[in-house]
């Protein structure tokens, strides 16, 4: 119910607020309710007086002094609906005005209580879907409630996913692009939040929108957008009610989302807000991972995350900026790691191998974009590239089925590159065993607990080195070696120097190579069988190498057991290097196990050699030949040519063989180069790892030093682990 205020009202005050008697004196009048005050301001001490009548008779009469601030205050009540004659003398000047009260308005009859409304109207790209309509708000109704119901009471479909509008009357986000669908205004603002967030008040104009352009061609204008279908997917994946069909979709969904994304780029300066979205795509397919139980919803998982792979490899033609190809390679890596962790969800073998045969076609297809980009002197290589989610902060399991490892071979797969927090390994297709290639790959990386271990062995370990015991499920040696990656977050003083140790079941340590990469902070390595490891800063020092020109290459190898000295600190770096010597150094940087049962045709190699199982290991991995077919010389001298074709026997597994011997002919004894060494001295040189001993000469039938060849092997192991 609601009244009127009544007012006094000075009549001539709706003029001038107040007036003037003379030249000082004022007066006001200031109504409060029924209640009128007047003030009258004059010099000091002056004799003021005040009448009110109504005609009939007086009706206030009052006099008094003004103050020390000339200021007469006069307050009284008068009754509603009368006119008054105010006369007022002050200090004998009089005047009269005339003053009247409003009559008190009647009561306004009490009207019945409306429920309360609000209005909704609804717009989709084709036309108007609903019409403005009156609706009556339910007690706790949101926006979401409210066009729900509405909308269901005349039957027009509505999709709903997490509390996000994905569709009206099968008018569906997506529909005119990635920045396509619905979004909603109340009282003509745009919330920022969801629909089912929004409490709906009495007079709420709701109005729904279709935007092609996240909202720009309808108003609303932002410059950084949230993803609102990343921030659905994700609130939806927190909702514990929520079911595995409901998610499903939102897979689809999302997956739908990333190819118009990238279908719809127009120029490489888009690229980096489309990467962000692939890394969020892909979090958010982890946390589905933990949701569902249904094999065939793994399975459609997988699927939809590998056409996230597919989109990430086709990101590749927008750009050659190296950190931004970097992240894109990892994006697409990430989700063939993630759709293999669903495929290891799934019994049924059918299902299995039609997953694996698309998840090898998109990492076959991500290999063919990076050689694309490779520099040309780098051997083609088809690989199969993953990064495998770590469940555990202190543990990874990496499990690649018979079936994957049986098609990867018939499509020409030649080396599966697996990557971790925890653990990295590039192992070679030639390099598994009958028993690896049968019933697959199970690897299990964690950390140990250095408590545990004898005070001797712990005294040897530094803070920030950590310990990974690495096991294989068959327990059987790689036919060769592989390179492995464990963590390293020590100090050191020679980045160099960064070694991984062996942890024997003994107690003692043992070096083992490795070269610290400290963009990713692991130290990677060749090892042919998987046991516990920890890194730590090693370089060995020799008296007789403290004033060497190589002695940082001598002490750096030393360290990480490649090298040994002849004696106790002595190294001898400049006494000539034999054929055998340098052949067991190769197979130490290379990771071989010198324990395989080989044979060979040279008479002068025999088992009771200490030379005898290098030499084996190197000829049968075609590393190394004979003086002739039944002859090795292993204590005759190596020639700096002799190992410039040793070298690019390894190196050719990696990098094309140089053809071009221009750059060789600068030398001016080029022609004492044999035919049979020249491209392989050309692409150590392009390499720069052999160089000429003096300016214009390369010197190839000079004996090598044992100086010359450790650092040599310095520069191939850096190039064969990079």
């Amino acid at each position: 119910m609601r009244k009127k205020l009544i007012s006094f009202l000075l009549i001539f005050v709706l003029l001038l607020p107040s007036f003037a008697f003379g030249a000082d004196a004022t007066i006001d009048y200031d109504f409060n309710g029924d209640r009128v005050t007047i003030t009258i301001k004059e010099d000091s001490y002056k004799p003021v007086s005040i009448v009110i009548e109504d005609g009939s008779r007086k009706f206030y009469i009052d006099q008094k002094e003004t103050d020390v601030d000339g200021k007469a205050v006069f307050d009284t009540q008068l009754e509603r609906g009368k006119e008054y004659k105010c006369t007022t003398n002050i200090d004998g000047v009089k005047q009269t005005e005339t003053i009247s009260v409003e009559k008190d308005s009647p009561e306004d009859p009490e009207q019945p209580e409306k429920p309360d409304v609000a209005y909704i109207y609804i717009k989709g790209y084709r036309d108007v879907i609903l019409p403005e309509t009156e609706v009556k708000i339910n007690k706790g109704d949101t926006v979401l409630s409210l066009t729900r119901r509405v909308l269901n009471s005349k039957e027009i479909d509505i999709k709903v996913r997490g509390g996000y509008v994905s569709g009206i009357d099968n008018q569906n986000e997506f529909d005119k692009g990635p920045n396509s669908g619905w979004m909603f205004t109340v009282n003509g603002k745009f919330a920022g939040i969801g629909a089912g967030s929004v409490t709906v008040r009495s007079g709420d104009y709701i109005e729904w929108l279709y935007t092609t352009d996240l909202g720009e061609d309808i108003g609303n204008i932002y410059e950084d957008p949230e993803n609102s279908i990343v921030d659905n997917a994700l609130d939806l994946l927190d909702d514990k009610n929520v079911g595995e069909k409901e998610i499903i979709e939102m897979v689809k969904d999302i997956t739908d989302y990333i190819v118009h994304a990238v279908d719809s780029l127009k120029s490489k300066d888009h690229v980096k807000t489309v990467l962000k979205d692939f890394r969020d795509v892909n979090n958010i397919f982890l946390k589905v991972l933990e949701r569902l139980k249904s094999e065939e919803n793994f399975e459609n998982a997988a699927a939809n995350s590998l056409k996230i792979g597919e989109m990430a490899a086709k990101l590749l033609s927008y750009t050659d900026e190296k950190d931004m190809t970097n992240e894109i390679i990892l994006a697409a890596k990430e989700s063939t790691g993630i759709a293999l962790a669903f495929v290891n969800k799934v019994s049924n073998e059918s299902r299995i191998e039609k997953i694996i045969e698309d998840l090898l076609e998109v990492s076959i297809e991500l290999n063919k974009k990076l050689l694309e980009k490779q520099p040309d002197h780098i051997k083609p290589e088809q690989r199969f590239l993953a990064v495998l989610p770590q469940e555990y902060e202190d543990s990874v399991d990496i499990n690649l089925p018979g079936i994957l490892l049986s098609l990867a071979t018939e499509k020409g797969i030649t080396k599966l590159d697996l990557s971790s927090e925890m653990l990295t390994a590039a192992l070679p297709m030639d390099a598994l065993n009958e028993i690896q290639k049968k019933q697959g790959l199970k690897i299990t990386a964690k950390r140990a607990d250095k408590s545990v271990l004898p005070n001797t062995v712990q005294d040897q370990i530094p803070d920030g080195s950590f310990i990974i015991e690495i096991s294989e499920v068959s327990q059987q040696e790689f036919d060769k070696p592989i390179e492995v990656g464990i963590p390293f977050a020590g100090t050191y003083n020679n980045e160099a120097a960064v070694t991984v140790f062996l942890l024997k079941d003994n107690g003692n340590i043992q070096p083992v190579g490795g070269l610290y990469d400290s963009t990713v902070k692991k130290v990677k390595f060749f090892t042919t069988h998987f046991s516990t490891y920890f890194t730590k800063e090693s370089i060995e020092d020799f008296t007789d190498t403290e004033n060497h020109w190589a002695k940082k290459e001598i002490g750096v190898l030393a360290g990480k057991g490649i090298i040994r000295g002849k004696g106790e600190g002595i190294f001898e770096p400049d006494a000539y290097i034999t054929r055998a010597e340098f052949v067991a150094l190769i197979t130490r940087v290379l990771g071989y196990d010198e324990n395989h049962q080989y044979t060979i045709p040279f008479t002068d190699v025999r088992q009771k050699d200490w030379y005898y199982n290098p030499i084996t290991v190197a000829y049968n991995n075609g590393l190394v030949n004979g003086k002739s077919a039944t002859e090795f010389d292993p204590n005759g001298n190596i020639t700096r040519q002799e190992m410039t074709k040793i070298i690019s026997n390894i190196l050719e597994n990696k990098f094309l063989r140089q053809e071009n011997l221009e750059d060789l002919k600068e030398f001016n004894d080029f022609e004492q180069i044999a035919p049979w060494a020249r491209e392989s001295a050309a692409l150590c040189l392009r390499e720069k790892i052999i160089n000429g001993i003096n300016e214009g000469v390369f010197a190839p039938l000079e004996n090598a030093t044992r100086a010359q060849a450790a650092t040599i092997l310095y520069r191939i192991y850096g190039l064969l682990i990079k």
